[in-house]
């Protein structure tokens, strides 16, 4: 992701920055769209390992000797400056305005980029890069691989030109273009035949190791240190300079086409995408070294791009999660540009081109510098003991507990022992189904969020109740009730189906408290009604169908800030800003949109079988105007909680519940 010395790098290549960093930031902004835009990082190996290799070659091949220590402060000056002044925004943002808890993430990853280790921060948390980190530094990964790579060339290097001095004779053996491809290929061919004998079972960790660590992409910086040897301090061949321009062009829209089409995602490491991206870009490179001030990509807007890719890709990544935490949407495309943009030419202005220019940067721009990286340690400072916390908990009510905050699953129900419950890895139970239970509660995990209140409800009122409810397994919009007669293949769907058949022997009573956008494959989606209409009608043929067989249901309907991927956590601007010291949450209107559908739907139900559908709307309790109240396992209001709104023995709600129980038992008897 980086540039190379001024000087170093010719105008095309500054064009395939160009391209190969807005392939990044596409894929960032719209993954589903531009899936195979991340291949821009490849391009970026291939470029980074023709520019440096070319700079070494270059200092190798002109004065016989390599200074490790002028290479090491030039990359210095011209990575560090202006990443520690992105890190620092960045992380003041995130401490103000992001939730607290992923501080503690974000500024791990700030320290490991300055130490150059942020890909190994990310694989020992196991981070799948493909999977959608919340981290705004995600990105960095990359960099640190990148550097990590040049520390092992400049390395070798050295050893080399040593070696040389002493043994001149037997240091004979050809580097050149031919040799090192051929190199590239090999190690190419190894890793595939490493990969071949790794167990399915360690396929997913060998594969991340691969992607994060440059031992897994040698043979991508070899593809441009062999165009470096072929090509650098010597006259390209008369053919390259008459001819060499319109093949290379073709080869970039090419390399274009394989980056931006839309197509489905490679699952593997070693995809033809990522080898024939990787050659693409040494051959462009090589076969343009006759012409290389010519041609479309080698144009200003192209060069102007390419200039500051390493100040675009410094901040888009962060620009985009920020807005998400601040909106809970994708990025509008025009804010990330103007934005991003606006960062870029500030940080490329004020700190990036000051430092690698050469000169000797002023006084303010040291200080600026400094002032950044002090930025970023007191925000490890401030995190590491916990101040934010700290300020935010003495703006909470006096009663307002704040357990669980460095795991929030804590306070669901599977995790708070209680006797005659089971917590089993799939599902979490309480009491037995049998001939003299009264109330069943089922559902997916907002069914653990009530498990409690539920519990305690049924209790107080002289029943028998019985939960049975399990993460990510709804009930009415089980493909398992709407065709008995199928096979199921999941055990969500064999626990559902047995449910049912003794919910029918016995014409139960049966709460059921479950997010009805559960196989939603995005949430929010911009086609809402659609996907929405699917699972509605799923739920309709069920409801009907347990109707007909005399079970009794109460729809507890969606809680109003329950959101699965937008998280409405408190964060440290909240507690300033927020009426009760930021002990309630606001209402995700993305979200309003989903409960109004299912709302309507519900009430439809209601309607239609007014003596077997009763509804429960926990939200006039819980809720004011545009707020309503996170809840611990004490009851009490909390400013951080998981994405579910969590309920246990909630004082707040069980007598609701209770109310709606002794009702709807009242109508059974009826």
């Amino acid at each position: 992701m980086s540039s190379g010395t001024a000087g170093a790098i010719r105008r095309d290549v500054q064009g395939l920055r160009a391209i190969a960093v807005v392939a990044v930031f596409l894929f960032h902004l719209y993954p589903d769209r531009f899936s195979f835009g991340y291949l821009g990082v490849d391009v970026f190996a291939v470029i980074s390992g023709y520019v440096v290799s070319s700079v070494v070659l270059r200092e190798v091949r002109n004065t016989g000797s390599f200074r490790l220590g002028n290479f090491v402060r030039r990359r210095a000056r011209r990575l560090l400056p202006v990443l520690v002044f992105v890190l620092a925004i960045t992380t003041l943002a995130w401490l103000v305005f992001a939730p607290v808890d992923t501080h503690g993430d974000v500024v791990g990853a700030a320290v490991s980029a300055i130490l150059i280790a942020a890909n190994a921060f990310f694989h020992a948390q196991s981070t799948d890069y493909f999977a959608g980190s919340d981290s705004p530094l995600i990105h960095l990964w990359s960099l640190s691989m990148e550097e990590q790579f040049y520390l092992l060339l400049v390395a070798v290097v050295s050893l080399l030109v040593v070696a040389r001095r002493r043994a001149p004779q037997a240091l004979r053996i050809p580097l050149g273009g031919p040799a090192l491809l051929a190199l590239s290929f090999g190690t190419l061919g190894l890793i595939a035949w490493v990969r071949a004998s790794v167990s399915k079972a360690n396929m997913f960790d060998f594969e991340n190791f691969l992607f994060y660590f440059p031992v897994g992409r040698v043979w991508q910086f070899l593809a441009g240190i062999a165009v470096a040897a072929a090509t650098t301090n010597r006259s390209a061949p008369p053919w390259m300079a008459r001819h060499g321009r319109l093949p290379s062009q073709l080869l970039v829209f090419v390399l274009l086409a394989v980056m931006l089409v839309n197509q489905e995602s490679a699952t593997t490491f070693l995809s033809w995408q990522r080898i024939a991206i990787t050659y693409l870009t040494a051959a462009t490179i090589f076969v343009n070294s006759g012409s290389s001030d010519a041609g479309v990509f080698a144009r200003s807007p192209f060069v102007a791009i390419g200039d500051r890719s390493y100040s675009v890709y410094l901040w888009h990544v962060p620009v985009i999660g920020f807005w998400h935490v601040l909106t809970g949407e994708v990025t509008n495309f025009a804010v990330a540009v103007i934005v991003v943009a606006l960062m870029t030419e500030i940080s490329y202005r004020l700190v990036e081109r000051p430092f690698r220019s050469g000169h000797r940067p002023a006084t303010s721009n040291w200080m600026m510098a400094f002032g950044s990286l002090a930025i970023v340690l007191g925000s490890v400072a401030v995190v590491g003991f916990g101040l934010i916390e700290q300020e935010i908990t003495s703006r909470q009510p006096a009663d307002t507990s704040l357990a669980g905050l460095g795991d929030r699953w804590a306070n669901f129900a599977n995790k708070v022992p209680r006797a005659g419950c089971v917590d089993d890895p799939f599902y979490y139970s309480c009491g037995a189904l049998d001939e003299n239970t009264d109330v069943v509660l089922v559902g997916d995990s907002h069914a653990m969020g009530i498990a409690h209140a539920f519990v305690d409800a049924a209790e107080n009122l002289g029943l028998k109740p019985y939960v049975q409810v399990a993460t990510g397994c709804y009930f009415l919009g089980s493909p398992s009730l709407t065709d008995p007669d199928g096979e199921y293949p999941t055990a969500c769907e064999v626990l559902t189906r047995t449910l049912q058949i003794e919910f029918e022997k016995r014409s139960m009573v049966v709460f059921v408290s479950e997010c009805p956008r559960t196989r939603f494959e995005g949430c929010p989606d911009p086609q809402l009604e659609k996907r929405a209409g699917t699972i509605l009608e799923t739920r309709r043929v069920n409801v009907e169908n347990s109707v007909a067989a005399g079970v009794k249901l109460v729809i507890i309907q969606e809680l109003p800030i329950v959101v699965d991927d937008i998280r409405r956590r408190q964060t440290l601007i909240d507690a300033f800003l927020s009426r009760d010291g930021g002990a309630v949450q606001r209402i995700d209107q993305r979200f309003e949109g989903y409960r109004e559908i299912f709302a309507r739907d519900e009430m439809e139900l209601a309607t239609r079988f007014p003596d077997s559908v009763t509804l429960f709307d926990p939200k006039p309790i819980l809720c004011e105007d545009d707020v309503c109240l996170g809840l611990t396992s004490e009851g009490k209001a909390v400013w951080a909680n998981e994405d579910h709104l969590t309920i246990h023995g909630a004082e707040i709600i069980r007598p609701a519940l209770e109310a709606a129980m002794r009702d709807v038992i009242a109508k059974r008897a009826s």
